[in-house]
């Protein structure tokens, strides 16, 4: 009776239909995936501030490379001695606070930054160099400005454009 038991059960078994098993159910809907966070640029460091081999905070003799200043004006300032702004041929400007130098700027090709871009490189050459630009404003015409910030060090890098073009650089740190 046992044998024709198991014989029933296991008949009768095969003619119902699977049970299902929790690999068959399927899967909970999901959410889609968050976007990837948009990081902020890195912050510039002081020491890629600059211009052919000399950056900022390095002693006005380094200017020497330029030549002769066409002019050297003195400006007061009440947090430093003396300061001092140096044009040169070259179109480089510079400007000497109590020794070292503290800003820079050209306004003509033929000078690159320490990373490379010039007068006339284009925008992607600038993102390419620095990432996207902390902040971008309309000038005049239309142009813009592509300006970098280092808050912990009170420093900028700022690109002038017209079109897709660079048409002038500056950099430095902030005198109060």
């Amino acid at each position: 009776m046992a044998i024709a038991t198991t014989i029933i059960l296991f008949l009768t078994g095969c003619n119902q239909p699977p049970s299902p098993s929790l690999s068959d159910a399927p899967d909970p809907p999901t959410a889609p995936p968050a976007p990837p966070a948009i990081a902020p640029p890195p912050e510039i460091a002081s020491e890629r501030l600059g211009f052919g081999e000399i950056h900022l905070g390095q002693p006005e003799a380094e200017l020497q490379a330029f030549g002769d200043p066409l002019t050297d004006e003195t400006t007061p300032n009440p947090n430093y001695d003396v300061v001092r702004l140096l044009t040169f041929p070259s179109g480089l400007s510079a400007t000497v606070a109590d020794g070292l130098i503290v800003q820079m700027a050209v306004e003509a090709a033929g000078i690159p930054t320490l990373d490379g871009v010039q007068v006339g490189s284009d925008r992607p050459a600038v993102v390419a160099a620095y990432g996207e630009p902390d902040e971008v404003q309309v000038v005049e015409n239309g142009e813009e400005r592509l300006a970098y910030y280092n808050d912990a060090q009170a420093s900028y890098l700022v690109f002038e454009m017209a079109g897709d073009r660079v048409t002038s650089i500056a950099c430095g740190w902030l005198l109060d």
